[in-house]
Order: C-alpha cells, then sequence, then structure tokens
C-alpha cells in the first residue's frame, strides 16, 4: 500500500479486489462518457467550398456574400423563390476550384449549406457555383470525447482511492470484512466434488419424478377424454 493509506497492512486482498472491481465500473463509465461525447458536435467555425465556373478567383481576405433560395421565407404564388443574398463571410485560404471562409455573418437560422452561388460582395468580378460544402468544426470533436472520459476515469479513481485507502469507515469495514472471511470454513476438493455428484442425482431424481407423474396425469386426461388422443 502507498504511503498515506489508512492501515496499510490490514485487509490487502479484500481492499485491492475492491479496487479492482471498482476500477472496472470506473473504466465502463469512461466508455459510456466517450460513446456520450460522440453526440456532441462543435460549433462550425469556417466552411470549405468546392467551386465550378469560377470567375477571377478570389484574393485571401475577400470579403463574399451567398446566394441562393432563404428555405425560412413562404413560397410565392406561382411556387417559385427568387434566389438572394443570406449571408457574408471572409476568404481565409484559396485552394485550385476551393476556398475556406470564415467570420461568417448569416440570419438566424442560415448558414452556407443552403447558398447555390458565391460571388464577391464588394461588386468585384469573383463568382462561382457551390458544388461542396464542408463544415469545419471550431475544434476537433474527439477532444471532447478524451475529456469527457478523462474527467470520468480520473474523478472515478480518486473516489476509488479516497474510499479504499483513505476514508475511515470503509476501510474499517473492508478491514473487517478481510477478518470475517479469514473466518470462514472452507470446502476441500473433496466435499466439493461430493456435493456436486449429489446435487446431479437430485436433479436427475427430481426430473424422473415429475416425468412419472406428468406421465400418469396425461393417461388420466386421456381416458375421461379431456385430452385428445394424437394419430398418426
Amino acid at each position: 500500500m502507498a504511503q498515506g493509506v489508512y492501515k496499510p497492512g490490514q485487509g490487502y486482498w479484500v481492499r485491492v479486489l475492491t479496487a479492482v472491481f471498482a476500477g472496472v465500473l470506473v473504466l465502463a463509465g469512461g466508455a459510456w462518457a466517450w460513446k456520450q461525447g460522440a453526440l456532441i458536435r462543435p460549433p462550425i467555425e469556417s466552411w470549405r467550398l468546392t467551386l465550378r465556373g469560377v470567375q477571377a478567383e478570389p484574393a485571401l481576405g475577400d470579403r463574399v456574400e451567398f446566394v441562393g433560395v432563404n428555405p425560412l421565407k413562404p413560397l410565392s404564388a406561382d411556387g417559385r423563390q427568387t434566389p438572394e443574398v443570406l449571408g457574408h463571410a471572409i476568404v481565409s485560404e484559396v485552394e485550385p476550384n476551393r476556398i475556406i471562409v470564415d467570420e461568417l455573418e448569416f440570419s438566424e437560422g442560415l448558414n452556407p449549406s443552403q447558398a447555390d452561388r458565391v460571388s464577391d460582395a464588394g461588386g468585384g468580378e469573383f463568382a462561382a457555383r457551390i458544388v461542396g460544402k464542408q463544415g469545419i468544426p471550431a475544434y476537433e470533436p474527439i477532444l471532447v470525447q478524451l475529456a469527457l472520459m478523462g474527467g470520468v476515469v480520473l474523478l472515478g479513481g480518486l473516489l476509488v482511492y479516497v474510499f479504499v485507502g483513505l476514508h475511515k469507515r470503509t476501510c474499517e469495514f473492508l478491514i473487517a470484512t478481510d477478518g470475517e472471511m479469514k473466518k470462514v470454513n472452507w470446502s476441500t476438493r473433496k466435499e466439493i466434488i461430493g456435493s456436486t455428484w449429489v446435487v446431479v442425482f437430485a436433479c436427475f431424481l427430481i426430473a424422473a419424478f415429475l416425468f412419472g407423474i406428468d406421465f400418469v396425469f396425461a393417461l388420466f386426461f386421456r381416458a375421461v377424454n379431456v385430452l385428445e388422443t394424437t394419430r398418426s
């Protein structure tokens, strides 16, 4: 036992096994926290847009506008909607037929996923069709999973250490349990084998008795025409 543990030389095996089984529960809780962390979606910080029909590629820092049909507006009488500007963003990276934008400014409920086109907000020549959209999260989702799992495992391990190694009442209980376990008169191998054969014989004997009773009742109920006799 480590230094500082309450009565470290007493109840060793009971305390160790208690810590082991409690540790298994803590790890199970950590696995649960890992799965729950996968359900948490980080906010989208920037978007990677794949473009087609690019005219005059933009420069870094250019302000662009997103054009598309606003899904929050009702349809007109003829069932159509005119594309409009849904929001703005700043170009942070330029690749061949692809740009990354951040500093998004969109109306509530809107984002680049509803846009069909992107163009220069300053009246420049840049314009392109959007054929692919990928949101880039503000942080990696796995970091949330690691934080949750690590927090559960760390807290659980600390509680196990406190209650098994430091807390006086629980330690006294475990020490007393270890003392009572030493008083148990464990059966010998010969006694266990003999008891097992007795149980097996008793099971067969009870099964045969119940089969006989069932057979007699079946004959009786067929005789009084309660059960129909099956014919092949």
